[in-house]
């Protein structure tokens, strides 16, 4: 298992399919982990390692400047795809008008830039490197997903004794306030993902460290906030 999820962390810059598929392949195999880890308990110690090794994983991708979060696909409150609405054949024409008139002058403007990039030297910018579009909210939800549906499988709180003695609360907590997500990421399915595991743990374990850590994530932030309060001189 310890061998396993590291693969799965190094492919993470790809794009995830599965996450545009019906069905919930990620809540289906941490439920196939759960029972790995029950009938074999030598490997709870290492399997719950390799999890919160992929919950720091997200935070690296979360916190890395040379990554940028692109627009999650249309989700329902599940987490599911939603099928966008469809439109009347009046709309469909005035969208493939607007189109056409969106093409010519997107070639008028390529062709004046193209004219100006020949006439003037061309110059070097320096430090606007191209950020890489990643799916950042689809990674949260998918990984939050797997992580909830092993600590909530049953009624027992073994596993999220384990989890919290590792210091799992962390890096879990530290989601919800990486630099690069949306604006938004609150209000999206996958910051409840995030509070669905919270809850997971603070229901089963009863731990107290579950709400520490949490107030320990918004004393941060305020701490960050704090020059805003100062007054101008």
């Amino acid at each position: 298992m310890q061998k396993l999820v590291p693969k799965e962390e190094k492919a993470a810059p790809s794009p995830p399919q599965g996450s545009r598929r019906a069905g919930d392949t990620a809540s289906n195999l941490g439920s196939a982990v759960d029972e790995l880890m029950r009938h074999q308990p030598t490997l709870k110690t290492d399997a719950t390692t390799a999890i919160i090794k992929l919950l720091e994983e997200i935070c690296s991708l979360g916190r890395d400047p040379k990554y940028i979060c692109q627009k999650p696909s249309m989700q329902k409150a599940d987490g599911t795809a939603a099928a966008p609405p469809p439109r009347s054949p009046h709309a469909a024409e005035e969208a493939s008008s607007e189109d056409e008139e969106e093409e010519e002058v997107q070639a008028m403007q390529s062709f004046s830039a193209t004219q100006q990039s020949e006439a003037e030297p061309s110059q070097q910018v320096v430090g606007t490197e191209e950020r890489i579009p990643i799916p950042l909210m689809d990674y949260i939800l998918n990984v939050m997903k797997f992580v909830e549906s092993i600590l909530s499988n049953n009624t027992t709180d073994d596993h999220c004794q384990e989890f919290v003695a590792q210091r799992g609360l962390r890096p879990l907590v530290t989601i919800l306030g990486l630099p690069n997500l949306p604006v938004d990421f609150p209000t999206s399915a996958a910051c409840q993902a995030v509070a669905g595991v919270c809850k997971s743990i603070l229901t089963l374990s009863h731990e107290p460290k579950v709400l520490q850590e949490g107030l320990l994530q918004l004393d941060a932030v305020l701490s960050a906030l704090e020059p805003l309060h100062r007054p101008i001189e």
